[in-house]
């Protein structure tokens, strides 16, 4: 299983980074400006979110993952997460999570939109997009997060056959789980605020000519 590592406000796997800093105030489909100084992480400057119901049927999940504390020390855990961190299943300090990852009861999941289809998500909606584009080289959107679980739902999450995604008028996200080997009880995870520990961002790249934005790449400046 895959080992995940955070280090100076940065989070690492598979070769890949995201921001740590203000994870607590983003979601999938948060946008806004990327602030920072040069040679730092970096962080994403919330100023809106595209509706999740333009890409809810789009989200995708992968893991689960362990946190490599060997490389990962209490010291830059604590420092990294946020002390507010929602985490289902678990209820303690970010220290005393950092010991549950240590042992096992807690992993980590990545949610995500593919590319494409998010940038196809911005151009359906006419206020996002625009917001987007006004931004200047520094707009940003959030197109994977990674969320901490209690053990048993991070694989329950990952191992199911069926991963629907449904937003509610207050705009918080639930997952439901079924139909992995065996079949199963359907079960529906809440991800309220504060559950992002860590987020990619995509920077969307504009078409003057169609007037929309017309492709993408995932912004890691400052992460590797």
């Amino acid at each position: 299983m895959t080992g995940i590592s955070i280090e100076k406000h940065a989070l690492k796997f598979n070769g890949s980074g995201y921001f740590m800093d203000n994870a607590q105030l983003v979601k999938l489909g948060t946008h806004g400006e990327k602030a920072g100084l040069i040679g730092s992480v970096g962080k994403l400057e919330p100023k809106g979110q595209l509706a999740q119901d333009r890409f809810e049927d789009k989200i995708r999940s992968a893991g689960p993952y362990l946190l490599d504390t060997a490389s990962t020390t209490k010291a830059d855990f604590t420092g990294s997460v946020a002390a507010n961190l929602v985490v289902a299943g678990f209820s303690g300090s970010t220290s005393a999570m950092y010991d549950a990852f240590k042992v096992g009861h807690l992993k980590l999941v990545q949610l995500y939109v593919l590319e494409t289809p998010m940038v196809d998500a911005v151009n359906g909606a006419p206020k996002a997009r625009d917001a987007i584009h006004g931004y200047g080289s520094d707009g940003r959107i959030v197109h994977s997060i990674i969320i901490a679980l209690e053990a048993s739902l991070a694989e329950g999450l990952t191992a199911s056959a069926s991963v629907n995604a449904s937003v509610d008028v207050g705009g918080i996200l639930s997952v439901s789980i079924g139909g992995g080997v065996g079949g199963g009880q359907v079960q529906k995870i809440v991800l309220p605020p504060q559950a992002t520990l860590a987020y990619g961002l995509l920077k969307l790249e504009w078409s003057s000519r169609d007037d929309r934005f017309n492709g993408s790449h995932v912004d890691e400046t400052g992460l590797l």
